[in-house]
């Protein structure tokens, strides 16, 4: 076992005999926030965000107008936070060039100075001139250049989209909103096109084909991952495969007409699940995907929510670092699915989080060793053990047009249901993680 390497957070730390073989270790952070940019399976600290733009750190309130957005949904920014935190190439580069006294950090600040060092082609005469470079300077980069490299750092990017919101907002043909390599897949195969980018760039570069090695990374929204691309998506989990696949959730199958989707919570109403007389909406609990997804014994599993955007970037970087298959599912308000104001997206991602409907918490497997490392990191006050405990799911659900039968019809019993299966998840969450303090009561 690995010791040593979270000293830094102000923790507790227990033992626990998760299954047959796997041991967990829980890191249980005191206050709400606490980021953890340490990891159990890498050997330094996950790299701060590198923008001076407080929209990135924590967004409160409305989304940001820096932010893209569609008509106030989650699932742009999602985007946007990901594709941010997953450029590391410059910042690691940045960090050693200055470290091993190659060049300043004045020098690095210039725009051309970075674009002609990320370069894969030698610099022109002209390029270095303009950049006051000079050959000597360039010889010690490409030799910094293989030594991140060789530790994992050091890598492109290529970007694959399963069908659904997030091809309407950032990628509507001929042209995309990326900046970086970008494959618009079937609605059902983000699994199957993911492994075939990763193995192909795998393939590409041991030939010498690539100097640089890629990272893939693959959205998909809840349809194209709890329900119609699960089969793939198991499949590259099972080889684990070196990728990011990031589920964007808004609960429901929101770009075709609002169906339900095995995500879709007890109780909502959707143009399959319509509220009638004698059924209330869907009638069947969600599909807990990080369940299935830990079961694969992946590296990393973790979960997000939008309206904490340094915690997510975090975890997106460390996903991306940790060598082998990850997995984050991060909650997206869809404001014509949900039914609220499109102001609101951020106050309801928090209000998910506050009433436990969603928590916010990672886990690291290390399968050679056979012990589990989780962390929670944004949770209701209950998990501290505070008086306060968690929010009613009231707060959560009024407001939002596919439960009004519950709040504005004053259906007391439906909503109580749906608090009683909300308390249930958290309980059985922390039973399975051997937490204490788990109680809502």
């Amino acid at each position: 076992m690995i010791q040593g390497r979270m000293t830094d957070l102000s923790c507790e730390k227990d033992y626990h005999r998760v299954g047959s073989y796997l041991d967990m270790e829980i890191f249980r952070n005191k206050r709400i926030g606490t980021y953890n940019r340490a990891s159990i399976l890498l050997d330094q600290e996950i790299p701060e965000i590198d923008t001076k733009d407080q929209d990135y750190r924590r967004l409160k309130g409305n989304l940001s107008p820096g932010l893209s957005t569609c008509t106030g949904c989650a699932a742009p920014v999602v985007f946007n936070l990901v594709a941010k935190a997953a450029q590391m190439r410059s910042l690691f580069l940045t960090r050693e060039l200055i470290k091993e006294g190659v060049m300043s950090s004045q020098e690095l600040e210039r725009s051309e100075v970075m674009k002609i060092l990320l370069k894969e082609t030698t610099a022109s005469v002209d390029e270095m001139k303009t950049a006051d470079l000079n050959p000597a300077v360039m010889k010690k980069v490409e030799k910094i250049k293989k030594k991140l490299i060789a530790e994992g750092v050091y890598f492109k990017l290529l970007f694959a989209g399963a069908t659904g919101c997030m091809t309407v907002t950032t990628a509507s043909y001929p042209n995309n909103s990326w900046r970086f390599p970008y494959f618009h897949s079937a609605f059902e195969n983000i699994g199957a096109v993911v492994a075939g980018l990763e193995a192909g760039a795998r393939a590409r570069q041991a030939k010498g084909m690539l100097k640089t090695p890629h990272k893939v990374i693959g959205f998909a929204g809840d349809g194209g991952s709890y329900d119609i691309g699960l089969q793939a998506l198991s499949g590259i989990w099972e080889r684990n495969q070196d990728c990011l696949i990031v589920t964007y959730d808004n609960e429901a199958y929101m770009n075709t007409g609002k169906q339900r989707c095995s995500s879709t919570p007890w109780g909502a109403s959707t143009t399959t699940s319509p509220v009638g007389k004698e059924i209330k909406g869907k009638q069947t609990d969600p599909k807990d995907i990080t369940s299935i997804a830990l079961a694969h014994n992946i590296p990393y599993v973790a979960t997000a929510s939008p309206d904490d955007a340094e915690d997510l970037i975090i975890k997106v970087r460390k996903a991306l670092l940790i060598p082998g298959a990850s997995y984050l599912r991060v909650l997206a308000p869809c404001p014509p699915g949900w039914g609220y104001a499109a102001k609101d997206s951020i106050k309801l991602s928090k209000a998910a989080v506050d009433t436990a409907k969603f928590y916010s918490f990672e886990v690291e497997t290390d399968i050679r060793n056979k012990r589990r490392y989780f962390t929670i990191n944004n949770a209701p006050s209950v998990f501290f053990n505070s008086e306060n405990g968690r929010e009613e799911i009231a707060s959560f659900t009024n407001g939002q047009g596919r439960f009004s039968h519950m709040s504005k019809k004053g259906d007391q019993e439906a909503i109580n249901v749906v608090q009683e299966k909300v308390d249930a998840s958290w309980r059985n969450m922390t039973d399975f993680f051997g937490l204490n303090g788990g109680s809502t009561s």
